[in-house]
C-alpha cells in the first residue's frame, strides 16, 4: 500500500469498517497507513447482515483492540456495532469525512459498490479512500481455513493475538 499524505487529510477523520473475522496483517497495515494520513481514524468492528459469524461480535471488538493497542497510535479509535449497515449514519453523526476500504481482489469491486451506495443513502458527504492489498494470499477466509487444517496463521496475522484468534476459531469450530 502507498502511503499518500496532504495538509488536507490530515485535518479529515475516516473509518475503516468491517468485520474483522479475524483481523489479519494486512487490516493492520492499512489501519497503520490510515492513522498517519487522517487526524482520526475510527476502526468499526461489526456484523455485515449476509454473513454469518462463528466468532461473535463482542470478541472479535476485543481481538481488534488488542490488536491495534500494539500500534502505540492514540489517533485511533475502536469501536463496535451490530450492522456494517449502520456506518453511513455512524459517519454523519460523527462528522466523519472518509471511509477506508482495502481490496485484494478486482471480484470485491461490485460488493464495494453496493457498500458505497448504501453509506452515501444516509450521509452523502462520505468519500472513499481505496487502498490496495499488495499480499493477494491475505484474508481472513484463509486464515480459517488454516486454522480448521492446524496449520500455522503466524505469518498472516498480529503476535501479539495470534494465541487468542487460535483458540476462539478453534473453539467456535466445536
Amino acid at each position: 500500500m502507498k502511503k499518500e499524505n496532504t495538509d488536507i487529510q490530515n485535518q479529515e477523520i475516516a473509518i475503516f469498517p468491517a468485520s474483522f473475522n479475524p483481523i489479519h496483517n494486512g487490516h493492520i497495515e492499512l489501519i497503520e497507513i490510515s492513522s498517519e494520513i487522517y487526524k482520526t481514524l475510527y476502526v468499526f468492528v461489526a456484523n455485515n447482515e449476509s454473513k454469518n459469524y462463528s466468532v461473535d461480535l463482542e470478541e472479535r471488538y476485543k481481538i481488534v483492540k488488542k490488536a491495534i493497542s500494539s500500534l502505540n497510535k492514540d489517533n485511533i479509535i475502536v469501536v463496535k456495532q451490530s450492522n456494517l449497515q449502520t456506518t453511513g449514519l455512524f459517519t454523519k453523526l460523527n462528522k466523519i469525512n472518509v471511509v477506508i476500504r482495502g481490496s485484494r481482489e478486482v471480484k470485491l469491486s461490485s460488493y464495494e459498490s453496493i457498500l458505497a451506495d448504501k453509506y452515501l443513502e444516509d450521509n452523502s458527504q462520505l468519500k472513499f479512500h481505496f487502498f490496495s492489498f499488495e499480499d493477494e494470499k491475505t484474508s481472513s477466509t484463509k486464515i480459517r481455513e488454516l486454522i480448521s487444517n492446524n496449520q500455522s496463521i503466524s505469518e498472516f496475522v498480529p503476535k501479539i493475538v495470534e494465541k487468542d484468534i487460535i483458540k476462539l476459531w478453534k473453539n467456535a469450530e466445536k
